[in-house]
């Protein structure tokens, strides 16, 4: 199959709104309305969950836009400053991840809300971000996947410009399209454990659940990705790297979380 969309949408003009954007505002709209609906499930001002929502959307894409510039270009970015912030290009999850973390615990000293609960409402969010934002890499023929023989592989001639005949632009996997799946899987288990009566009663399994959830499924589809190797000695790249401590991180969550409920 060949995946040819074009990336814009509509256009007025010059004035132009690309699928990416769409999917974009999307995974804002949708994350904003779990977010809303576990923070009610509490009994918490749907204000606060407004507050919580905006400022975490700035949040993610200031933490997206640094974690691209630290962890993949550092020395281009050092070299080209202003490019940081005029620069539409570049945004790494993975980024997000330790300056969400710095906010949520602003938010929890200003707001007195409890550290997990944010982070558990941030986890469902995060999640239904990660399946619009890759449907959004998918239409614009981006964060492909490596040259496969799979039946159900795709050629994506938006991104292998340098092949002249379609013939001859080669079939790859969807990566995108795992991360999309992975996500409403790791969507489904989150909804699942919410259900538990021991979830319902701690904060911070969720958290725990999305963070070893989300780390595993990247660390194991960025193999199927044409990826940024992390070095000419490595088999690992930046994204299976980072997943790394995101990983040890939520296991740390759940093991604190079951040795104070034996505590208990």
């Amino acid at each position: 199959m060949v995946w040819d969309v074009d990336p814009v949408l509509f256009q007025f003009g010059s004035f132009k709104v690309h699928y990416y954007g769409m999917f974009l505002a999307a995974s804002f709209l949708f994350g904003s309305a779990v977010i809303h609906r576990h923070m009610r499930q509490f009994g918490y001002n749907p204000i606060l969950a407004g507050e919580l929502s905006l400022y975490g959307l700035i949040a993610i894409i200031v933490g997206c836009r640094v974690g691209q510039v630290l962890f993949y270009a550092p020395s281009y970015y050092w070299n080209n400053p202003i490019e940081i912030f005029t620069t539409g290009t570049g945004l790494a999850s993975h980024g997000a991840f330790f300056v969400m973390a710095t906010f949520l615990y602003i938010f929890h000293r200003i707001r007195k809300v409890p550290y997990l609960f944010l982070t558990d409402a941030l986890s469902f969010g995060s999640a239904m971000a990660l399946v619009c934002v890759r449907t959004g890499n998918l239409m614009n023929s981006e964060i492909v996947g490596r040259i496969t023989t799979v039946p159900w592989a795709l050629k994506f001639p938006l991104f292998d410009t340098s092949s002249t005949l379609l013939s001859t632009v080669p079939f790859r996997h969807p990566a995108q399209l795992y991360m999309v799946l992975w996500g409403v899987i790791v969507l489904t288990v989150l909804y699942a454990l919410e259900r538990r009566a021991v979830v319902k009663r701690t904060h911070g399994y969720i958290t725990a659940a999305f963070f070893i959830l989300f780390s595993s499924g990247r660390f194991v589809i960025e193999f199927f990705k044409e990826n940024h190797i992390f070095s000419q000695n490595s088999i690992l790249n930046m994204g299976q790297l980072l997943s790394v401590p995101v990983f040890l991180f939520g296991i740390g969550i759940l093991l604190f979380l079951r040795k104070s409920h034996r505590v208990q």
